[in-house]
This record gives C-alpha cells, sequence and structure tokens, in this order.
C-alpha cells in the first residue's frame, strides 16, 4: 500500500466537491479529488441549473442571504473560468417570472419590499407584455431580475479543467475508510492511502454510504436522496426568455431554442428509474405555464438525486472529529451553492473563519 501527502482531501467529485478542489487550490494548497465512478456523473449532470435564491428562500434568511451571495459569484466565476479556461458555461442574468394567485403575490411583494430585493409586480397585460408565451389564464406573477440560470454540465467540464490546470489531483477510487480517530488524517483507498491535513466529505446524496464511525454515520444518514424527474426539450421560435416557476413546476431557457422542464420531488430511495406519472407531472406542469411548449420538441428526459436534510439547510462545516469538514446535503440548491460552498470550506481552512450559523452538521450529531 503506497502512502501519498497533501493540504486537503475532498471526497466526491461532484459540482460541490469541484468547486471545493477549485477554491482550495486557487489559493496554492495541494488537493486530492476523490471520485468513485466518473467526475460529475450524478445529480451535478442532470440538474437544471437555476439560480434563484429568492424564489427557492424568501422565507428563510439564511438560505437567501447565502444564496444572494453565491448567485453573484457564480457570475464572477463565470467570467474567470471563460477568461482562463476559454470555456462559457451558460451563465444567463435572464431574471424569472414566478407565477402564483394575485393573493399569494401580493403578499409576496410585500415580502420582498420589505427585504429591498428588487422585483414587479405583473398583472395579466404585463405578463403578456414581458413573457407572452405564458398562459393567458394566468392573471397574476412576480419578475425578479436578478435570478438566473447557468448550464452544469458546461460548469462542470469547466471546473474540472480548473482542477488539471491548477494541479488537483483526480483519484478515481471508492474510500474505505478514514484514517484517524479523534482527529482526521487522511483516506484509506485501495490500495492507496492519502494523508491531508483536511479531509471534506462532499458526496451528496451518496453521504451515508461513506465508511466512519457509528458517531457520524448516523449523522450522514440524515442526508437521503430525492429523486427528480426532468424533460429537456426545443422550440423555435423561442417561447420564454426567462425563468417561469410556479404551480411546482419550472421552464428554464437555454437561450438557444432548448429548454429543461422539472422537477419532481419523489421520496423513491436510489430508484433512478423514469415512470410515466413522473414524466407526466413535469409536461403538464410545464404545458399549464406554457401551453406553446406542445409543438416542442422532446430531446431527452432524465432522473437525478437531491441530498435532502430533514431541515433543508445543507450540512457545511466541522464535525466533532478534528480535520473532518462536511459539505453536504445541498438539496435543490447543489448548482446554486457550489460556488460559496467552496469559498466557506476555503476560508475555513486558509483563515480559520467561521461557518454561519445554522448550517453546522453537528446539529445532527445526536438527532
Amino acid at each position: 500500500m503506497s502512502d501519498t501527502h497533501v493540504d486537503v482531501v475532498v471526497v466526491g467529485a461532484g459540482i460541490i466537491g469541484c468547486s471545493i478542489a477549485t477554491s482550495l487550490a486557487r489559493e496554492g494548497l495541494q488537493v486530492a479529488l476523490i471520485e468513485k465512478s466518473v467526475p460529475g456523473a450524478e445529480a451535478s449532470s442532470v440538474a437544471a441549473g437555476i439560480l434563484a435564491p429568492v424564489i427557492e428562500h424568501l422565507a428563510d434568511d439564511t438560505m437567501r442571504v447565502m444564496g444572494i451571495e453565491s448567485r453573484g459569484l457564480h457570475r464572477a466565476q463565470a467570467e474567470r473560468l471563460l477568461r482562463e479556461e476559454g470555456m462559457d458555461v451558460g451563465y444567463r442574468s435572464s431574471g424569472a417570472v414566478w407565477v402564483g394567485t394575485q393573493a399569494t403575490n401580493t403578499a409576496r411583494a410585500s415580502r420582498l419590499h420589505a427585504l429591498r430585493i428588487p422585483h414587479t409586480l405583473l398583472d395579466r397585460a404585463g405578463i403578456a407584455l414581458n413573457e407572452p408565451a405564458i398562459d393567458a389564464s394566468i392573471e397574476s406573477a412576480l419578475l425578479l431580475s436578478e435570478e438566473g440560470s447557468i448550464e452544469p454540465t458546461r460548469l462542470l467540464r469547466a471546473l474540472l479543467l480548473a482542477c488539471e490546470r491548477k494541479k488537483v489531483r483526480i483519484v478515481r477510487g471508492v474510500v474505505r475508510g478514514l484514517i484517524g480517530g479523534e482527529r482526521i488524517e487522511g483516506v484509506a483507498l485501495d490500495p492507496e492511502r492519502i494523508y491531508a491535513g483536511h479531509v471534506v466529505l462532499a458526496a451528496g446524496s451518496w453521504s451515508s454510504f461513506l465508511p466512519t464511525d457509528k458517531r457520524l454515520g448516523e449523522m450522514l444518514r440524515h442526508v437521503r436522496p430525492i429523486r427528480g424527474q426532468l424533460v429537456h426539450g426545443e422550440a423555435h421560435p423561442r417561447l420564454v426568455q426567462r425563468v417561469v416557476y410556479g404551480n411546482g413546476t419550472y421552464l428554464v431557457p437555454r437561450g438557444d431554442g432548448r429548454y429543461v422542464c422539472g422537477a419532481t420531488m419523489e421520496d423513491a430511495g436510489f430508484d433512478r428509474e423514469a415512470t410515466f406519472g413522473g414524466i407526466h407531472e413535469v409536461l403538464h406542469g410545464a404545458l399549464t405555464l406554457v401551453p406553446a411548449f406542445k409543438q416542442a420538441k422532446l430531446l431527452q428526459h432524465a432522473v437525478n438525486f437531491r441530498p435532502a436534510t430533514p431541515d433543508g439547510r445543507p450540512m457545511i462545516g466541522e464535525t466533532s472529529q478534528r480535520g473532518l469538514l462536511l459539505a453536504t446535503g445541498h438539496h435543490r440548491n447543489g448548482i446554486l451553492l457550489a460556488p460559496i460552498t467552496g469559498e466557506l470550506i476555503k476560508d475555513h481552512i486558509v483563515k480559520r473563519s467561521p461557518f454561519p450559523a445554522g448550517l453546522s452538521p453537528l446539529r445532527f450529531e445526536s438527532a
């Protein structure tokens, strides 16, 4: 068995793990990124890529503030990746239209006004002016100009290129165990051991499969997969310019006639099969919002697993074992929160900066 020494080991090469590895490598740290299969082959490669922290977390101050900051980091990161890696990651700040009843949107608008978040309350005429393809029976919507989207597959490829250029060591293998006890000193693979000052577990929905001690294992079992079924389509001429969100459905335009429609929320374990019911739910929701999608070309359907926690917030922070950090449980917001998760982990390791309150994995330690 060979031994290797780096500054940080990151377990999991999805969008969260790659973002953490990139942030650390940009600080000059030696990083090993461990992936059991193909980097980004799970939820990261299937996600819609919505950057909508206001819509997702209007009622949760911690998540909304963090999401808005991360949304801004996406813009800066997209510019950097285009400049340094020559890759366009499909970042679009086109805004979002949030459909709802008049009463619901009036209440939402009041909340947005109190938070000083830019918005426009649209009546039927306003909807027709801004997004004329939205169903004529919908009489109220909110226009949120700062929301947007990104293409996760492009982003992941660009981050992997950045990792390679920064000399991140990408290791294909299964973690057989953590090295250490009260202090974690690395990970054991087969046939290699990688020692590090810090180990970051970023394995998403598969976090509970990591071989750990009983205490950490009980904590990780709070991360469970939530299946999401999505549909990809194409329509010319383009039907909507902005993300359209409402009635439990979203439509995400890519800007070139491609769209992503989704997504179901199913507590189905690790059953990866698409279902007639799931696809029907997605298509019915999309056609309810934009009836003209009846003429769109169906490109493909997809299934992913979002790593959810009981309270809907991710686990980002220290564990009771020194040297071991968690970055998992991002649920529907893995793409949105990837840049800030990378920055939080990096700032903690480099500067000993604290993590935001309410995200600590220790909140589940004795639950």
